[in-house]
């Protein structure tokens, strides 16, 4: 990544399938963001299909990027299954991951790992967890639904995450409204945010002050273009020997 002079916080916009990557104006789109949150898998059947592009695009533009997954595991063992296929399928550029914790209706019955006992969900979170760092991953945060924060006991474990993301709309009118309940790092403030270079909704998230910019993206750069050697300098004559009586630059350097 190409790092800013100066960093800011603009745009932290999470992204997936549901935005193409072809429908966002890169360049322009590169410009207004800080930070993205890309979606590597929905479960474990197989990557967000727009995962490859958008993470092509954010290497190719500059910005830098975690992966996260939304976990569906059925079990403990499975959690450690989707876990490990999501660390092998992020991008090697990707800066961490988070897991995506949220309740999941379908026809208004419980889906996914909503339909799973406490007990049970909180040990494949945290089986999830262990499996990601035994794969390497470096940094894992959670994105824990603002309504699930106590009544699924993730307030019980949050200690196993180096960050913690909350989603609180409020009026969700695209503008920061009413803060999360609880201590987190990033607010996800409204799913309805304008971002030049797309023409579409975005889930828009802020800093809360306990963690910078720098701390979430430091020591993400691409090496700086190398500087074109110097020449070397002339050898005098005679191949560089000196002699008693010899003057000027030949004798200067080595004195």
């Amino acid at each position: 990544y190409k790092r800013k002079e100066t960093i800011t916080t603009g745009y932290i916009v999470d992204i997936s399938k549901h935005q193409k990557s072809s429908a966002i104006d890169w360049p322009v789109f590169s410009k207004q963001v800080d930070l993205l949150f890309i979606r590597v898998q929905y479960g474990s059947s197989g990557p967000d299909t727009e995962y490859a592009n958008h993470t092509a695009n954010a290497v190719k533009h500059g910005v830098p990027f975690y992966s996260y997954a939304f976990p569906r595991f059925v079990s403990v063992d499975d959690a450690r299954v989707e876990a490990r296929n999501a660390a092998q399928r992020q991008h090697p550029r990707s800066l961490g991951m988070v897991i995506d914790v949220e309740t999941e209706y379908y026809d208004d019955k419980p889906s996914g790992i909503t339909k799973l006992s406490k007990d049970v969900r909180l040990a494949g979170i945290k089986a999830f967890v262990g499996e990601l760092r035994a794969q390497g991953v470096k940094r894992v945060g959670i994105y824990v639904a603002h309504n699930v924060y106590e009544s699924w006991g993730i307030d019980g474990i949050i200690d196993i995450f180096d960050f913690v993301w909350i989603p609180r709309y409020g009026k969700n009118n695209g503008k920061p409204d009413v803060k999360p309940a609880y201590p987190c790092d990033l607010w996800q403030y409204t799913s309805v945010g304008r971002v030049a270079g797309y023409d579409g909704n975005l889930d828009l998230s802020a800093l809360t002050g306990r963690k910078s910019l720098e701390w979430f993206v430091g020591g993400a750069g691409k090496p700086e273009k190398a500087k074109p050697a110097s020449k070397p300098k002339a050898k005098p004559a005679g191949g560089g020997l000196l002699k008693r009586g010899d003057r000027g630059a030949a004798v200067k350097e080595p004195q």
